[in-house]
């Protein structure tokens, strides 16, 4: 075993990632004296780390235009990053989600200081860009899986992964009465969700569409009342703003997607983790994704999944609805809500079976991992 402080680095770019990276962090507290560095999310600097001083909302872009945009931000920024990370000798590097970013700083970090490098969140390599798999063997020491198909995938193709699970799996369940005390809300409304991602360049892209389906939700069923949680207030602010243009009962507030699940049945969900969350929630997900005509085309190429909801890719199975590109449209939506309307019960009992899915070793036993492959390693 090795003696002494482990100094582990971390990029968690996403705010997605915060929460797992710092799950990750905190189980390695349990169990060993650790110095963290890197960039990361506001609870990160409740684990005292040291970061460089570089403007890391740039690096969190998507799709495949917006990167370019911005590109020489941000490899002015990575390169600080790993640089950061390089001077301060790290033993072990952890990069959350963001594969495309984070080869970039396994593969520098192994080159330069042989760190044990772990990507948390696999690659979609068994989805899209298959090809990817001879990265992670060449660079990354272990990938933490999130659901039991991405590990199997990756050990058949000779990946070293260990299945972490999905934190949703131990997702405590809210009071809904509570909830509905809360926020002052009336208890006989029929509550909807609307999840319309957390880039501003996903609610930008969808969110009209999403308040024109509420709207005529609304006008057929007067009891509707419609939830949107904000990442921030300036996004807030901005829904808020736009959906005074629109007939229909919303309330908009930051940081409560939990609560707002709660109360919901169903949920018109952008694909990501929002649809599993709504689903370890007990709300239907009416899973929708659109993007710029370019990037579509460019991504369409490249994905070999038949489906792009995480429940439905559990499921094996398009259970879910999902209305991509051309097929969000209000119109759509509404035929998939009056049909889960109808029949929820068919619904819910899928849900269960996602739920099971989900079930994996947990954070505590990853860290374990993780250090033991460390003190193998006689690094």
């Amino acid at each position: 075993m090795h003696g002494g402080t482990i100094k582990i680095g971390i990029v968690a770019a996403e705010k997605s990632g915060d929460n797992l990276g710092y799950k990750l962090l905190e189980a390695f507290q349990k169990h060993r004296e650790i110095k963290i560095f890197g960039v990361g999310g506001d609870k990160f600097n409740q684990l005292n780390i040291s970061s460089p001083l570089v403007d890391q909302e740039v690096l969190n872009v998507m799709g495949l235009i917006d990167p370019l945009k911005n590109l020489s931000k941000i490899l002015k920024v990575r390169k600080s990053i790993s640089d950061f990370l390089i001077q301060n000798n790290i033993d072990i590097f952890i990069g959350v989600d963001a594969p495309d970013l984070n080869f970039y700083f396994h593969k520098t970090l192994k080159n330069k200081i042989n760190t044990k490098n772990i990507q948390l969140v696999s690659p979609s390599v068994w989805g899209w860009r298959p090809k990817r798999i001879e990265k992670i063997k060449k660079h990354v020491d272990l990938t933490l899986s999130l659901f039991k198909f991405e590990h199997d995938y990756l050990k058949n193709h000779g990946a070293n992964s260990f299945h972490l699970g999905h934190p949703f799996a131990n997702q405590a369940t809210k009071d809904k009465f509570s909830v509905i005390d809360q926020f002052n809300l009336d208890s006989s409304k029929n509550f909807i969700s609307i999840l319309p991602g957390s880039r501003d360049s996903e609610i930008k892209t969808m969110i009209h569409t999403y308040l024109e389906t509420a709207e005529i939700i609304y006008h057929q069923d007067k009891t509707a009342y419609f939830l949107i949680p904000a990442t921030n207030s300036i996004q807030a602010q901005y829904i808020k703003d736009i959906s005074k243009n629109f007939d229909a009962p919303f309330f908009i507030n930051e940081a409560c997607i939990q609560d707002f699940l709660s109360l919901s049945d169903i949920a018109l969900t952008t694909s990501g983790t929002a649809t599993l969350e709504a689903v370890t929630y007990d709300c239907i997900p009416i899973i929708c994704y659109k993007t710029n005509p370019i990037n579509f085309f460019i991504l369409n190429k490249l994905i070999t999944s038949k489906h792009i909801g995480i429940p439905n890719l559990l499921m094996h199975k398009k259970i879910f609805p999902e209305l991509i590109q051309k097929d969000f449209t209000p119109k759509l939506i509404l035929e998939s809500y009056n049909k889960i309307f109808k029949e929820k019960d068919s619904y819910f009992m899928h849900i269960q079976k996602v739920k099971k899915l989900i079930q994996g070793k947990g954070f505590d036993n990853a860290a374990k991992k993780i250090l033991d492959l460390y003190d193998r390693s006689g690094c």
